[in-house]
């Protein structure tokens, strides 16, 4: 009609949030050196994770991924605010590496995760002592035999991997010597059977401790 009219009104528009963004990471790779006897319990890693969207596409969320390729196999744990933690105990001689990744992502699952990865070396601890496997109690031998002959041989082993055992007297023995590396017992001195008819020797084998204080054990031999 005329003339024309026209009218207002006011419509509030409202602009939701996409989940457009991925989480993001402080650090996505870690090299980790931990000892094979660090306590149950202990923090490996604190995680600094981010995500800019907001409400539950902002909220990090936290699950471990793999370890050694595996499904967790309940090592590691990761709690709600990122932080790594050792769940069991570990063992050099059963695994001395681990590589252990962990899933970032936010609560409404955004198609582009992170992955955060743990290079991860357990360090062996000198954690067992020689054992002597010929428990030999005495050794006999004739007058003359000559010096420089082996008269015996005394042989330990030890449970830690890479540990190399060393032979020693606990006592200077004017008769004999021992041969460090291979635990023989070499005659270097006459015996006289007139003069003396036995002597005690105390062998100790000591491993060589991997950074740690050796260990050592003693054999009685007569």
């Amino acid at each position: 009609g005329t003339p024309s009219l026209s009218g207002k009104c006011s419509v509030e528009i409202q602009v939701l949030d996409v989940n457009d963004n991925s989480p993001e990471c402080s650090v996505t790779s870690f090299v980790e050196t931990l000892r094979e006897d660090l306590p149950m319990g202990s923090p490996i890693q604190q995680l600094s994770c981010i995500d800019a969207d907001s409400g539950d596409a902002g909220k990090i969320v936290y699950r471990i991924e793999s370890v050694n390729g595996l499904s967790n196999p309940g090592l590691f744990t990761v709690d709600e605010n990122g932080l790594v933690t050792l769940s069991s105990t570990m063992d050099y001689e059963r695994e001395a590496k681990y590589v252990l990744k962990i899933l970032v992502n936010d609560m409404e699952g955004s198609a582009s995760s992170v992955s955060v990865v743990f290079n991860i070396e357990v360090i062996n601890v000198n954690e067992f002592a020689p054992i002597f496997t010929d428990q030999v109690p005495s050794v006999s031998i004739a007058e003359d035999t000559a010096i420089g002959s082996v008269i015996a041989r005394v042989t330990a082993t030890d449970q830690d991997l890479n540990d190399t055992l060393t032979y020693s007297l606990a006592n200077p023995n004017p008769f004999v010597t021992i041969n460090a590396e291979t635990g023989e017992i070499i005659l270097v001195s006459e015996v006289d059977h007139e003069q003396i008819q036995e002597f005690d020797l105390s062998i100790i084998a000591t491993d060589s401790g991997e950074g740690d204080p050796p260990k050592t054990a003693t054999h009685a031999l007569k």
